[in-house]
């Protein structure tokens, strides 16, 4: 049989989860305990090309049960899983995402580890879900969308809130509405820092994010928008921000670093966004 991209995937993780996994751990043989039973699952006697075909669309390629579960259900009720992304992952695999510091806690709390070693664990994280989880088609959509809504991750703090992003923004919306996922995104404090919207304000205009929302999130290059477009909804945006007050300033308790409307910094004038009327009043809607 030829290597598949989860054969691939799985050289990444010798070098990546000993190094991430095994040294945060000082248990460093425990990835080697993964449980075998997808790939050491008894393969059918002669395998069909399209049940290959389809674990490779629907995932990272196929593993042994993948090819006896697309048998004993059919290829349609196969799809039909994965797109409902209900089949229980391995206890190991849980396990092992569990002993993971980054995906366990908010930016704040992370900020004095090294940003090399946050990235070392999302990777980790990643090359454990593609090789190892069940649920293919949802693991090959996050690494879609998280590559569509893209956040480099060694500007400013965008490593220690990456986590969060790909829990909330991605991963819950990756078999969903676009509408959603990209609503979450613009409030993604992952996102805010990264294409500055945090500084775009009403008295200092900043059009980073309303430019790359339009020209790679939405609408593409040739879109049909123009710079007055980009202008107007930088103005749309204005407020969209991090919280940096303390609770005492906030007069409720907010986490710092998360995702706040600032109504005083928000320009609540009206717009017109590709032709089309926004009144004035709506304040964040």
């Amino acid at each position: 049989m030829q290597t598949t991209r989860r054969d691939l995937l799985r050289a990444g993780l010798a070098t990546a989860t000993v190094g991430a996994i095994g040294g945060l751990s000082g248990c460093a043989d425990s990835n080697q305990r993964l449980s075998p039973a997808r790939d050491a699952a008894r393969l059918p006697d002669k395998i069909d090309p399209s049940e290959i075909r389809l674990a490779n669309r629907l995932g990272f390629g196929p593993a042994g049960q993948d090819l006896i579960d697309i048998r004993d259900l059919g290829q349609d009720a196969y799809v039909e899983r994965s797109l409902r992304a209900d089949s229980p992952e391995d206890f190991l695999l849980n396990y092992q995402l569990r002993r993971l510091d980054v995906p366990a806690y908010d930016a704040y709390d992370l900020r004095d580890m090294p940003e090399d070693q946050v990235l070392a664990q999302l990777q980790t994280g990643t090359i454990l879900r593609s090789v190892y989880g069940a649920n293919q088609l949802l693991e090959r959509l996050v690494d879609f969308w998280s590559n569509h809504f893209n956040i480099y991750g060694r500007k400013g703090m965008a490593a220690y809130r990456l986590a969060k992003d790909g829990r909330e923004v991605i991963r819950a919306n990756a078999l969903g509405n676009f509408g959603d996922m990209l609503l979450a995104s613009a409030q993604s404090p992952a996102m805010l820092m990264y294409l500055d919207n945090h500084y775009n304000s009403k008295t200092v205009p900043n059009e980073n994010y309303a430019r790359e929302i339009m020209e790679l999130h939405t609408l593409g290059v040739d879109g049909g928008y123009t710079q007055r477009d980009v202008m107007e909804v930088a103005r749309c945006l204005t407020g969209w921000c991090l919280e940096t007050r303390k609770p005492w300033d906030a007069k409720q308790w907010t986490r710092r670093g998360t995702y706040r409307f600032d109504a005083e910094a928000h320009d609540d004038g009206e717009k017109t966004v590709l032709g089309h009327r926004i009144p004035a009043g709506g304040g964040r809607k």
